[in-house]
């Protein structure tokens, strides 16, 4: 029997162990941490990236809210039976419109809980337009008006980071990662020196743990 919606509100903690400590799981699924199995799953996934940890955990929780489940039911059902009700899943999703893209990222998280158990799916799911993302369909690149315009009413912090995302192509997560807890510091401009006062141009150094691909 699933948690009640009553149950699942309140404020999120980190009740996570190891890495899971710093995922920030602010989300109404916090009574499925009680299972010390999802616990152990969060940590695992949040080993190779604390983002991707929350978004499975709260993409689990919605579908186990939505099936009246819990995850440990999920595993415990055999592969057949299991395919089928994901199959079910991604047909009920498409129906009610949802995007293709959220539909795979479902997918990838349901399959990662199973995975984490023992279960692998031998037969693979069709997701209809798996890579649509609509909310990123009207983006279009900035130009160089609207960067000057940007720039010249931005406070200073705020230049700072524009002049880094436009002029160094970093990413967003070297200059601070989804929580604040770490990112670009001035060690990791190694020509930097404090006191002196000459321009001229300056490399910065991603740290491992804030690189695209890990190197």
């Amino acid at each position: 029997m699933a948690p009640s919606p009553g149950a699942l509100k309140g404020p999120i903690a980190l009740a996570c162990v190891q890495a899971s400590d710093r995922v920030p799981l602010r989300s109404k699924y916090r009574p499925l941490l009680e299972d010390e199995r999802v616990r152990k799953w969060v940590d695992y996934v949040a080993r190779g990236s604390p983002v991707t940890a929350e978004v499975y955990f709260r993409r689990l929780g919605r579908v186990c809210e939505d099936k009246g489940i819990l995850p440990s039911d999920l595993p415990n059902r055999g592969e057949e039976w299991t395919w089928n009700f994901l199959n079910d899943l991604v047909s009920e999703m498409e129906t009610k419109g949802k995007a293709g893209g959220y539909i795979q990222s479902t997918m990838k998280a349901v399959k990662s809980w199973l995975s984490f158990n023992g279960v692998e799916l031998r037969r693979k799911l069709k997701v209809r337009g798996a890579d649509d993302t609509p909310t990123l369909r009207e983006n279009q690149p900035i130009t160089a008006p609207l960067l000057r315009q940007l720039y010249s009413t931005s406070p200073l912090k705020v230049k700072c980071i524009i002049a880094l995302l436009a002029g160094s192509g970093v990413r967003p997560e070297v200059i601070g990662n989804h929580d604040g807890s770490d990112g670009l510091r001035l060690g990791d401009v190694p020509e930097l020196e404090v006191e002196y006062t000459k321009r001229s141009p300056l490399n910065s150094m991603a740290r491992k743990n804030q690189a695209a691909c890990g190197r």
